[in-house]
This record gives C-alpha cells, structure tokens and sequence, in this order.
C-alpha cells in the first residue's frame, strides 16, 4: 500500500464555472426576449380592434378610397361632398342591410381627410365602420 505523498502546496479543488455562467446567460435572454422596458402609459386609451376575418358586407356598405381622395362608390367615382349626398340619400338601406360600413383606403390616403369622412358619416348615423387595412411585415 502506498501512502501518497503530500505537496506543500496542495492546489485547491477547481470546480467548472461554465454550466453555471450558461444558466446566468440563458436567464439574461430569456428576461430580454419575454420582458419590456415601456414607460407606463399617461393616459388611459382603448385600442382599436384588429380582425383577420373582417366581413365585407357587399356594395350597398362599402366604398374604396384612391390615394387621391377619389371616392369610389356603387361603381361610381365621387368627390367627398357628393358622396355624402348619396350616402344620405341610401342611409336607411345601408342601416338596414348591413348596419356597418366597410372603408377600403389607400395607403396613401390623406389621414385627416379620411378622418374627417369617418366623422361625417357617424353624423349621418352610420356608427360601425370597419376601415380595412394589411398587416404590416
């Protein structure tokens, strides 16, 4: 039988430190990934809905709009001013067929122009307005 023979200076007992450095790194992106750093909203706002399965309720409560401002309507082209004529004259068939009008914009579209339209017709008593767009990439 041997008896090992003692170093001066025996070397401490060297433990990996990977594995755990690994955990540290992968707790860091997973808290980066899940986590946001958002300051917290000032005003209380409810968001619009977003729908993939918008419903198109056929041409009576439907209308596309050109990037400029050309409305079209009922196969017809109309300037803002003439379309709400028109819309005013088919209200109550608008309300009773659908209830909600469809807006197709271009993107292009002048916002507060389209705004302004949206507002109008809410005037004439057309509250549900679906305005159809893409999902951005």
């Amino acid at each position: 039988m041997r008896v090992p023979s003692q170093k001066s200076g025996q070397e401490p007992v060297v433990e990996t430190m990977l594995p755990l450095i690994n955990i540290v790194f992968l707790m860091l992106i997973f808290f980066m990934v899940v986590g946001r750093i958002q300051p917290k909203e000032q005003a209380a706002i409810v968001l619009p809905k977003s729908s993939i399965e918008a419903e198109f309720h056929g041409d009576l409560a439907s209308l596309s709009i050109s990037r400029d401002f050309e409305i079209y309507y009922l196969g017809q082209i109309f300037a803002a001013s003439e379309f709400m004529n028109v819309v005013e004259a088919e209200k109550q068939n608008i309300l009773r067929t659908s209830g909600t009008f469809t807006i197709r914009a271009d993107e292009k579209t002048d916002a507060g122009k389209l705004f302004a339209l949206l507002i109008k017709l809410k005037a004439l008593g057309i509250e549900n307005q679906d305005l159809i767009t893409i999902q951005g990439g």
